[in-house]
This record gives C-alpha cells, structure tokens and sequence, in this order.
C-alpha cells in the first residue's frame, strides 16, 4: 500500500517538475501525502544485478505497460532491501536503496513541498533525476504510442458502432458496414497481437494527431 500510493504521489509529482501539463490516472494527494518519502527512494543503482535487474528490464518492456508491477514480478524471488540506517539489512549483503542525496526527507506535505522546490530549481537535483525521466520519456516514441493507442481502440466497448465507422470515414470508405469495421480491426491488428503502426499512423495522421507520425 504504501508503495502504491505514496509512490504514485511522489514520482507523479516529481515528473510534474520536468513536465507541468502532465496528466497522469493518479488522484493528486501532494497537499496531503505524510508518507511521502516511501516512495522518494533512488532505486536504480539497486538494479545491476540479480532479480532486481530482471524486475527492470520487465518494467522497460513496453508490452508490460499498464500491468500491476505484481503481476510482472510474481515469478521472482524476493530481495529484502536495506535502507540507509538500517545496517543489519546491510550486513547480510541485502541490496542497498538509497536516499536521493539533497532532498528534505521531512514526512508531511510541508517537506514534500520543498522536496519538489528543489526539484525545479536545483540543477543538482535535477541530474539525480534525470535518469528516470529518460526511462519515462522512452515510452513516448511514436511507434509505442501508436501501439497503445491501437489496442486501447480495437478494445473499447465503442469500436464497432463509433470508432471503427469513424476510422473508415477519414479514408473516405463505407463506415455502416459491419464486415468493413471488422476488416479495418485486422488490418491494425492481426490475430496473434502484432500491430501494423504505419496502418495506425496513417488513420491518426487524417485525423491530424500530431504525434502519429513515425517520420
């Protein structure tokens, strides 16, 4: 629990700081969050190596996208992390997770509002970060988008009477015909799963999205 909801609260915050207009699925509790620093944990270091280094490369794989972390990880054994202070964790060689050195580790939304005025403004605090906000900014390459998008699409309860139609409007084709709308789902997306992005780039570039192009 708390790494679920003081997680979210924080790394969606700090995101923020790099990106303002982001819009994440997360309830925004930064005025209420005590529990802040369970989650502002510098946790890369810890994943070179063992079931921690497995656990990474699964969460970087954008076909794990939107599934529970317990789900990926349910196979792998556990590690028991030492934190800093904890020196007996440390001594039976448990993996080391860090605090993010520079950062008010105050419990209460009032250390977490100067935790995120660092953020912005430290150039310090901003390269410790910069590490997680490349691995963030990966998953917004055109083809993975494009991905999503198609699978979100083709899954909606809305795709046969209001999607689909709507796709084979911008291409100037007879939308009323169910078999037309279920030609146009196989053409995005064949049986076993696999995605035709240029298919998908090409619907949302008549649409003018203007990240859907893969050029």
């Amino acid at each position: 629990e708390n790494l679920d909801s003081h997680g979210a609260s924080f790394w969606v915050a700090m995101l923020k700081c790099f990106f303002p207009d982001l819009d994440m699925p997360f309830e925004d509790i930064e005025q209420l969050d005590i529990g802040w620093t369970w989650g502002a944990i510098d946790f890369l270091p810890m994943t070179s190596h063992g079931s921690a280094k497995l656990a990474l490369q699964r969460f970087s794989d954008p076909a794990q996208l939107s599934l529970d972390w317990r789900t990926v990880t349910r196979d792998l054994p556990g590690t028991a992390p030492s934190f800093e202070g904890f020196g007996a964790l440390a001594a039976v060689g448990a993996p080391f997770l860090g605090r993010f050195r520079g950062l008010p580790f105050r419990p209460g939304p009032a250390g977490f509002k100067e935790a995120l005025r660092r953020i912005r403004q430290q150039p310090a605090m901003q390269k410790a970060f910069l590490p997680y906000v490349e691995r963030f900014t990966f998953f917004f390459q055109p083809s993975i988008l494009l991905q999503r998008w198609t699978f979100f699409a083709l899954s909606s309860d809305r795709w046969a009477a209001e999607l689909g139609p709507a796709l084979l409007r911008l291409r100037s084709e007879p939308s009323a015909v169910a078999e037309a709308v279920e030609a146009l789902r196989e053409e995005l997306c064949s049986a076993d799963g696999e995605v035709n992005v240029d298919v998908a780039s090409s619907l949302l570039g008549l649409a003018e999205v203007p990240w859907a192009g893969l050029g």
